[in-house]
């Protein structure tokens, strides 16, 4: 690994070549003096690595700029590993775009340190947090109750625009990924897979602005009075990127007065204050 200049993937499982915790010692001193630099996915799934030595492992990968994926499921990654991810996160140059984390030890504290990291962050987008499916791991579990998804979907809320999902792609009908993780975090993970954006905030502005205390002035609220309509029609086409109900509730302090009827295009008409 220190001399192979050509390996981009690095993979390590259980079932296979389980290292061990002296040889994955080596392996994270070579990473930090700079081996495997081209590195752009590590696989260290399945290993029932512990917290501290995951920490370790975990820490020399800020070196990897090239580093696009990190399989981490399957292990006991707690708070020590939590913590040396958040640095891999809030590094700037960090190019990371998919980190797999199913079925570790990780509980609300645990994950508001990883969640924190992503305040900013513009190229995680995929933190696959909900659990794997039992047969597969028996003896780890992430805990993460409403607390810790509040946490996360006030941050997507207010200061992350990039991430697209919390659920594992090779198992997107797990119990936790079809029901664990809240519906407006859903939505607001769906918001964010627009690639624009200025646009993604500028909405998140506007149907949050009331808890995050903004106000309009009135010539404003003319401006983007017409967006906020297409957006509504269009959630009532079945479109997800907005519930229809989560615009309602959350523009109606935009508007006053009497109800008119506001046309759009293909001669669809809705009712709203004007």
């Amino acid at each position: 690994i220190e001399q192979n200049t050509f390996l981009t993937t690095l993979q390590v499982s259980m079932s296979s070549d389980s290292m061990t915790d002296g040889e994955i010692r080596s392996l994270s001193s070579i990473l930090q003096r700079g081996g495997g630099s081209n590195l752009t996915h590590v696989r260290f799934s399945e290993n029932g690595l512990s917290d501290g030595i995951a920490s370790e492992l975990i820490s020399s990968f800020v070196n990897l700029s090239q580093l696009s994926e990190l399989d981490l499921r399957v292990n006991c990654i707690a708070m020590r590993g939590c913590e040396a991810l958040a640095a891999v996160l809030r590094n700037p140059e960090s190019k990371l775009e998919t980190l797999k984390l199913g079925s570790n030890n990780i509980g609300d504290k645990e994950a508001e340190v990883l969640f924190e990291a992503l305040s900013g962050n513009d190229a995680l987008k995929i933190l696959a947090i909900t659990n794997v499916p039992q047969c597969l791991a028996t003896f780890t579990h992430n805990s993460i109750t409403s607390d810790g998804w509040g946490a996360l979907t006030q941050i997507i809320r207010d200061s992350n625009h990039t991430l697209q999902s919390v659920t594992d792609p090779d198992f997107p009908f797990s119990r936790d990924a079809t029901s664990v993780v809240p519906d407006e975090l859903k939505h607001l993970l769906t918001m964010n897979s627009n690639a624009d954006k200025q646009a993604v905030a500028q909405q998140k502005v506007i149907l949050f602005q009331h808890i995050l205390g903004i106000e309009f002035e009135e010539s404003t609220k003319q401006k983007i009075l017409p967006n906020i309509l297409a957006w509504i029609i269009r959630s009532y086409d079945g479109n997800k990127l907005v519930p229809s109900f989560a615009l309602m509730r959350n523009t109606s302090i935009l508007w006053s007065g009497e109800y008119t009827e506001v046309s759009q295009g293909g001669g669809k008409r809705a009712k709203v204050a004007a």
